[in-house]
């Protein structure tokens, strides 16, 4: 049912679910009459096994697990102001020789963004300067 209301977009901030906000209960709050605040997450597992490594010579199988877990908000005031964020963690189990870098995180933000202006580009503000990067619209 939210998918044919609301429709489901590639990026989360361009999704719009105010018009079914009376329906969907915590998903989406109306404040006032022109707000409205919707609320969503979603955890994500991904197995990964491999075995033989180097073609069977010497080594043995191995597999890990990854988990993330991200949570998101998105303020949108009348048809002019919207502001989103985005908060993850990520973890690891199983890894042969522990976790790398990327594998485990504190909660820090993924994403900020005000998409609501007509800027030809969506800046988006990452907890890690040097991954941060600009999201285009044509």
């Amino acid at each position: 049912m939210p998918a044919a209301a609301a429709g489901y977009q590639s990026l989360r901030f361009e999704e719009d679910w105010k018009q079914i906000c009376d329906r969907v209960g915590p998903k989406c709050r109306r404040i006032g009459e022109t707000a409205t605040l919707t609320l969503g997450a979603d955890a994500r597992m991904r197995a990964q096994y491999y075995g033989p490594n180097d073609f069977g010579i010497g080594a043995g199988d191995d597999g890990h697990v990854l988990f993330r877990s991200l949570a998101h908000g998105d303020l949108r005031i009348g048809r002019a102001v919207q502001a989103f964020v985005q908060f993850g963690v990520h973890g690891e189990a199983g890894r042969a020789g522990g976790p790398i870098g990327t594998d485990r995180s504190s909660p820090e933000l993924q994403q900020g963004c005000d998409p609501s202006h007509d800027q030809p580009g969506i800046p988006v503000v990452n907890a890690h300067p040097a991954d941060a990067s600009s999201l285009g619209r044509d």
